[in-house]
């Protein structure tokens, strides 16, 4: 196809992707949608730790906020990647069900993060546990948005597929001792499926 034609087709399908997530949202009626969530230990710390969503549905677009107290020294922060990460899977998975994974959804939807907080860290923050603490409420939250975004729609499909996150936290437990040959070791254990 040649350069200019191999990017005619990738611009085309980026916009009917973009087309048709367009035309689901303008289903979900204009209105604003509000969560909290918390963490309860930072590592270091048996303290709540709040985070906060909003969403924004004006005409066919989607506005995301999220904040939440400072940054902590403990590991539970989030990383601004994965924020959006996590943020962007559930939307896709609960809106966008049966359209192709690519920029083009994208541009119906925008998020933004208080800098310096849990759920959008900056160095020298502590982050090994971004992924199941910080970020896993991102998720969560993102979730109940778009569940309440969907719920209030007129379109039977939308209001079929709104429901609550599938989680709210990773259930591992970490050990850490000496085995039986006098080796300190450290494994993890998935509470969910009992796998190390």
């Amino acid at each position: 196809h040649g350069r200019e034609g191999y990017e005619a087709i990738v611009k085309a399908f980026l916009d009917r992707t973009e087309q048709a997530a367009r035309k689901r949202l303008l289903a979900l009626p204009d209105g604003v949608y509000e969560v909290s969530d918390w963490m309860e230990h930072n590592g270091h710390v048996n303290d709540l730790y709040e985070v906060r969503g909003t969403l924004t549905v004006r005409q066919g677009h989607l506005h995301f906020a999220f904040t939440g107290v400072p940054q902590t020294d403990g590991l539970i922060n989030a990383t601004s990647a994965g924020m959006l990460g996590f943020a962007t899977s559930a939307i896709a998975m609960m809106l966008f069900w049966d359209l192709p994974m690519n920029e083009g959804l994208r541009r119906v939807f925008n998020i933004h993060a208080a800098h310096g907080t849990v759920i959008c860290s900056m160095e020298p923050a502590p982050v090994s546990s971004s992924h199941m603490d910080g970020s896993e409420k991102i998720l969560t939250c993102t979730s109940r948005l778009v569940a309440q975004a969907m719920g209030a729609s007129s379109d039977p499909e939308l209001l079929k597929r709104a429901c609550a996150p599938f989680a709210a936290s990773v259930s591992v437990c970490v050990f850490a001792g000496v085995d039986k040959a006098g080796e300190y070791k450290v494994f993890a254990v998935d509470q969910t499926s009992g796998e190390i």
